[in-house]
């Protein structure tokens, strides 16, 4: 017979399994420009972006409003800042008549990137960065719709740029480490490391408009429960997408894009519509 411990054990990793498929702490995968500012420079954005993924009986969605705030202090360094506040809804089909529908709202995760312009000619740059996530958004091992990931975490990484012109190829390569939180009812949560790559190009059509295509990718390990392995709770992660960026003018850019889940475990689709505004 099997004992109530172990059916509550269960239950627990199929919870943990079903939220490291669904949270995201931030939406690191949307482009951002890949040169630093220059020095004295700084940009406020407004990102309006949605989501939808269906999963089986489940459909969630995700409207969410980023504002963020990019400045270079000094020659080569620039701090980039995004707050977002977000609106979530699950629909789940629990019998054939009876749709069961739950949603909530407020602020998610904060993010932050440092990054540094630490070597490069006209026609190639190395860029270093140092991403950070804060738990400031609801967890989802508190509550049952999380507008966060419930954890701190650093993400170090490097961009390389190559100019062809017309086109900017850039590679990025991260690894993104996230600190154990306890919870209760949980106990110890460790989530699995993360290894990060994004590669695409900017192609310019005229001196102000130019189009995005990129391939975002996630490689994570294994959750470890109360330092127990959970096997199973790896996964890989694709995306693709493209967009269109235009200078409207010297100081005001408009930025939309669309990426698609190419794995069961992405979001179907996003599309995002972003304003920035340089001073």
């Amino acid at each position: 017979m099997i004992s109530r411990n172990r059916i509550q054990l269960a239950s627990i990793i199929y919870l943990l399994l079903a939220i490291s498929t669904t949270v995201n702490a931030e939406q690191w995968y949307l482009p951002r420009p890949t040169n630093v500012l220059k020095k004295g420079s700084a940009e406020f954005g407004s990102r309006v972006s949605f989501s939808f993924d269906r999963n089986g009986l489940e459909f969630n969605r995700l409207a969410q409003l980023g504002l963020s705030l990019r400045v270079n202090p000094v020659n080569r360094f620039e701090f980039y800042v995004e707050a977002p506040y977000s609106y979530i809804e699950q629909e789940r089909v629990k019998f054939p008549s009876y749709i069961y529908s739950e949603s909530q709202e407020g602020w998610g995760d904060i993010y932050t990137q440092f990054s540094f312009d630490i070597a490069g000619r006209q026609d190639w740059k190395v860029i270093f960065h140092t991403d950070a996530s804060f738990p400031t958004g609801k967890n989802p091992y508190v509550h049952s719709r999380s507008l966060g990931s419930g954890f701190y975490s650093v993400a170090p990484g490097f961009t390389f740029l190559k100019v062809v012109d017309p086109a900017v190829m850039y590679l990025y390569l991260g690894r993104q480490w996230t600190f154990p939180e306890h919870f209760t009812n949980y106990g110890k949560i460790q989530p699995g490391g993360d290894l990060r790559f994004r590669v695409g190009s900017s192609i310019m059509l005229n001196p102000r408009v130019k189009i995005n295509l990129f391939t975002v990718g996630n490689i994570i390990g294994h959750i470890r429960l109360n330092g127990v392995q959970i096997a199973g709770s790896d996964q890989d992660v694709l995306r693709f997408g493209g967009g269109l960026s235009w200078n409207v003018s010297d100081s005001f850019r408009v930025d939309w894009n669309a990426v698609f889940g190419a794995t069961d475990n992405a979001d179907d689709a996003l599309l995002s519509l972003e304003f920035t505004q340089k001073f």
